[in-house]
This record gives structure tokens, sequence and C-alpha cells, in this order.
């Protein structure tokens, strides 16, 4: 029998229930999660187990900042004190998980947790998204300055 195991990413990185949700069920059935990439996640076989999760964001984080932080680390500490265990961060997603019953949560007010997430999709997946449109429409304007000469006479 494998003990790994691959799945592709169904959720938007944003989805922090949906993936929290998804890795319970997983550590019920004995997957634990061992890597989130672009593309999914990555599972080795363990006995199954009663976990929470917990995925939040650090907007500051990118491709070019060197790791860890220190913002990564207060947010470390932080978790560590109060029974969560780092698994995986992606850039600017971190995932937590708890073996207690009832974990304190790690994020306690929605609004400010509401404007994290909306900070780290700015920073990575709209400007992303900007830049895309932004092409699309030159490539679109750059084809129709060009003269269509279907016949090919010179």
């Amino acid at each position: 029998m494998k003990d790994t195991k691959r799945r592709l990413f169904r959720f938007s990185l944003y989805d922090r229930t949906g993936i929290a949700e998804y890795l319970v069920n997983q550590a019920k059935n004995g997957w634990m999660i061992e890597k989130i990439d672009n593309y999914g996640f990555k599972f080795r076989k363990t006995e199954p187990k009663k976990l929470s999760f917990a995925i939040t964001y650090l907007p500051e984080l990118s491709e070019f900042t060197p790791l860890p932080n220190g913002e990564q680390m207060k947010l470390f500490d932080f978790c560590e004190h109060t029974g969560w265990k780092s698994i995986e961060s992606t850039l600017q997603l971190q995932v937590f998980y708890n073996e207690n019953e009832n974990p304190i949560p790690i994020e306690t007010d929605a609004l400010i947790e509401l404007e994290t997430i909306h900070k780290a999709g700015k920073k990575s997946f709209l400007l992303t998204g900007y830049l895309f449109v932004l092409v699309a429409a030159l490539q679109l304007f750059s084809a129709f300055l060009r003269p269509c000469n279907i016949y090919n006479v010179t």
C-alpha cells in the first residue's frame, strides 16, 4: 500500500474553512498533510486522528521575502504557545494543526481576518489578474491596428 498520495487543489486559495474541513476529513481517514503547492496537496499515511486545522495568512510574505521573517516567527511563537503546530506554509498561506478537543482559535476577529485575506489576495492574486487583463487588452489592441491582408496581394 502506498504511504503517500497527491490530490489536486480544488479550493480557492483563500477558502480557509473549506481547506481546513478537507484536512480534518483526511486526518480522520488516516492521511496527514505533508505539503501544499500550487497544484495540490501531498499526504502521508498515518493513524487516523481527530485533529483541528487552522489556515491563516501573512500578506507581508512574497517570493522575495527571506524566511522565516519577523512576522512569521511571531505567529509561530503564538501558535506554539497555544498548542498549534505548524505543518506547511506556502508563501502567504500558513497551515496549523492542534490535537486538543477545543483549541484556542488563532484568528478571533472576523473583520481583521477578512481584511488579512483581502490584503493577501490583493498582493498576489489581484496583481497577477490585472497584469493578465492589461496584456490581453494590449494584444487585442495591436491585433486590430495591424492591416489585415487576407488575399496577400502586393
